[in-house]
């Protein structure tokens, strides 16, 4: 197994050596991605992915090449949803190194709702003389 890693901070994946079997899967990349950090990284294929992914032109057994499309289709949907970023580095003629790298994660609605209205708070009773609040 190829053991270079890939990442910034404390998350990293092996990296996959061109024209191998694959060695991630879906569910793997899945995983891995709910427990990174912003910014950390990972190499889901090695190889040229337009290519590998084809059944005409692949060299992948169709088990290989149909995993492969499922995780290239998933790195895709988290870019789209604005999770991610997909990267490519060029190694060579038709040997790329296909990154996913994970975005920052936006703060829950709850958090940003509880600041907005202890802020506001803050805010009106500051504006209210406090002999108004006082009880009799």
């Amino acid at each position: 197994m190829h053991v270079a890693t890939i990442g910034r901070g404390r998350r990293t994946m092996p990296a996959v050596p061109p024209c191998s079997s694959v060695l991630l899967d879906e569910a793997a990349l899945t995983a891995w991605f709910s427990a990174a950090a912003a910014g950390d990284r990972i190499e889901y294929w090695r190889g040229f992915l337009a290519v590998d992914a084809n059944p005409t032109g692949s060299k992948l057994e169709p088990d290989d090449r149909r995993q492969l499309g499922r995780i290239a289709a998933r790195a895709y949907r988290l870019a789209e949803q604005g999770k991610a970023h997909l990267i490519q580095k060029r190694h060579s003629d038709a040997d790329y190194s296909y990154l996913l790298v994970v975005r920052p994660r936006p703060r829950s609605v709850r958090a940003r709702f509880a600041n907005a209205v202890v802020s506001t708070a803050g805010a009106i009773t500051q504006a209210i003389p406090h002999s108004t609040l006082e009880v009799a």
